[in-house]
């Protein structure tokens, strides 16, 4: 969200700067507030404009562009959305945001969040099965663990799922991938070449 040309940039002050509560991380910024009443819209309103001081005494720049508003609860409505100002900008509303590689959405139900994750790890596993004709039990383990698995073990307790429908959808990439292969296939390749080895010696 800033931007310094003056090298190493401190922002851990800023949330002793403002009434509502805030989560800083490296140069991205978050403040939120359970929003109760219009008193509360406008302290959060006051919130950002004291950001925007911030910056200011700071000589920070930052990107109007890259900052929204995300309302989380239930029965949200584009026409109950208070709107937030900027400076002279008014900050665009989100049904959703990517928030440390997790993709949050006003409903909180994750489920883009999932699909994404299944994607891609089944784009991964394409990769590999392209790659891989033939591939030994100890090989495929590892390229799991490493380019399919991590997609859908990243951050699990922030949206790990309570429905059966999406349970079963992450399980499902597990029972696809181990179908991908004949291991009876390697196992005769592999008593072979120990046969093969065993005559040369």
């Amino acid at each position: 969200m800033y931007h310094s040309n003056c090298g190493p940039l401190y922002i851990n002050d800023l949330p002793d700067k403002i009434y509502s509560k805030a989560q800083v991380f490296a140069d991205d910024s978050k403040i939120y507030r359970h929003i109760k009443s219009d008193m509360d819209v406008k302290m959060l309103q006051e919130d950002v404009q004291e950001v925007e001081q911030w910056c200011f005494n700071w000589k920070l720049k930052y990107n109007t562009s890259k900052c929204q508003t995300l309302r989380i609860g239930a029965s949200i409505t584009q026409q109950n959305r208070p709107i937030y100002k900027l400076g002279e900008e008014c900050l665009k509303n989100t049904d959703e945001q990517r928030d440390l590689g997790v993709l949050v959405d006003s409903s909180i139900e994750f489920e883009k969040h999932i699909n994404k994750c299944i994607q891609r790890a089944y784009a991964n596993w394409g990769i590999i099965r392209r790659t891989f004709e033939k591939i030994s039990p100890d090989l495929f383990i590892l390229l799991y663990k490493t380019y399919v698995r991590p997609h859908l073990e990243f951050c699990p307790q922030v949206w790990s799922p309570y429905k059966k429908g999406r349970i079963k959808k992450i399980e499902r990439v597990q029972r696809v991938v181990t179908r991908g292969y004949s291991w009876n296939d390697w196992i005769e390749i592999s008593r072979k070449t120990q046969e093969a080895e065993a005559h040369i010696t």
